[in-house]
């Protein structure tokens, strides 16, 4: 699967949750990409056990509701987080990208803590590409921003690996077993029970810079 060639790239490994049992049998790796100011590429890399996860069948690429149900990966963000870090996730709003195997997608906007959830017709997953094998399981997805993104994610004033403003990511990612077993991934998560939209989730940028 070749890669898009990025303006910014930032690469993370994901953690299961703590109630998952599926660090036992997997890896999971993600990506990142700022590949103009109008599009983000993603990537996500499984390696393991893969013809025990259920995978959906291949359908046309179009907007779908509740893919987090199924084997699912997933963005969310948000902007000018106040020194840098939210101490609670009721304050700014935050977008969540969702892509599954099958290529279907959704994305969204929230106005606080899974509040206020529209549809956001200024995230759009323009490309999905899917490769897998019984030990590795590959997505890559293109996104077009809108005016109001454009440009967030490129390479900031502090220079090369920087982003563009003070920035929030959540990458993760929802495996579901053929036993209809279901364990949580992300870059870091909250205490309790998985929460993908919990800050903690996230990793932090201020004025561009980890």
């Amino acid at each position: 699967m070749a890669p898009y060639p990025p303006t910014y790239s930032r690469s993370f490994s994901l953690v299961p949750h703590a109630q998952s049992d599926g660090g036992k049998t997997y890896q999971i790796g993600a990506k990142l990409c700022a590949l103009s100011p109008y599009e983000l590429g993603l990537y996500f890399r499984v390696e393991g056990m893969i013809e025990k996860l259920s995978l959906p069948s291949k359908v046309k690429s179009v907007r779908t509701d509740d893919l987090w149900q199924a084997t699912c990966f997933e963005l969310f963000f948000c902007f000018d987080a106040a020194e840098g870090k939210q101490t609670t996730p009721k304050a700014a709003p935050y977008w969540e990208v969702n892509i599954a195997p099958s290529s279907a997608w959704a994305s969204y906007e929230f106005s606080g803590y899974r509040a206020g959830m529209t549809n956001c017709d200024d995230l759009r997953v323009i490309d999905v590409r899917t490769s897998s094998s019984k030990d590795k399981l590959e997505l890559s997805a293109r996104l077009s921003l809108g005016d109001r993104f454009a440009g967030l994610f490129a390479r900031g004033e502090a220079g090369e690996g920087a982003l563009a403003r003070n920035t929030q990511i959540g990458l993760s990612a929802i495996l579901k077993s053929m036993r209809d077993e279901k364990s949580y991934w992300a870059i870091a998560h909250p205490a309790g029970a998985p929460d993908f939209h919990h800050v903690d989730s996230y990793v932090s940028y201020m004025n561009g810079k980890q």
